[in-house]
């Protein structure tokens, strides 16, 4: 990543308004932090792929039988696999730092408003796989929609190319989505050189929409159980 962005602005001193440091240190850091965009959906925990396990192999009716809500445990292990993830992540924010100059912000409060801006992001697209993943009690192709997603996920998440250089409307789009949300919009409150919106708007926009998938993905995960049959009804 690092070498390819570099060669992208070959004689050029910007893009778009990005300079070359810039550029480089968003992507860089967009790479690695992309566990934000990849963790809730992981086999174990949440995701097309672990809701289609569950109903293939019938192990839904025990999940469903527990006195605990499996969402709640779900997101409460989700979270401590990211966690881990994160940490395994340590020597190559050091190489990062270390060895190719990455910009690396030093003041607390960025860094305090990434981690309040990405933890809130996380919970939105949690609550969005959650829902998507409803569609595994419908249809046996999950395998396919899973790498559709992971496709989805990092273009509209920044982790392939700068939201602020597709057309303004699409961008609008992408940083307002679920996956924008997790990745793009809070490094852009602590990495980029180029305002943004204000970070208490942000937070109360991230929570309306922690709110709304909350709810659609109770409703969607209620109706789609309604499908399932176990020892013949």
């Amino acid at each position: 990543m690092f070498y390819f962005w570099q060669a992208v602005y070959q004689g050029q001193d910007e893009i778009r308004g990005y300079t070359q440091a810039m550029t480089v240190s968003l992507m860089v850091w967009a790479r690695l932090f992309s566990v934000f965009l990849t963790n809730s959906n992981a086999l174990e925990h949440v995701g097309l792929s672990y809701f289609g396990r569950l109903v293939r192999d019938g192990e839904l009716a025990i999940e469903l039988l527990r006195s605990v809500d499996l969402q709640w445990v779900s997101y409460t292990k989700s979270l401590g696999r990211l966690l881990f993830n994160l940490a395994l992540r340590l020597p190559l924010v050091i190489l990062a730092v270390g060895v190719f100059k990455i910009n690396f912000p030093l003041s607390p409060l960025n860094w305090l408003q990434f981690a309040v801006a990405a933890f809130l992001g996380y919970a939105i697209i949690y609550m969005f796989d959650w829902a998507l993943s409803c569609l595994a009690f419908f249809t046996t192709a999950t395998w396919g929609l899973n790498m559709v997603r992971w496709g989805i996920a990092a273009f509209l998440g920044g982790t392939l190319i700068l939201l602020d250089w597709l057309p303004n409307w699409f961008a609008g789009f992408a940083a307002h989505s679920p996956f924008g949300q997790a990745l793009a919009t809070p490094l852009s409150l602590s990495l980029s050189d180029i305002p943004n919106r204000p970070f208490g708007q942000i937070v109360l926009e991230q929570l309306f929409w922690i709110l709304f998938y909350m709810v659609v993905s109770r409703f969607l995960y209620h109706e789609a159980q309604k499908t399932v049959t176990i020892a013949r009804g």
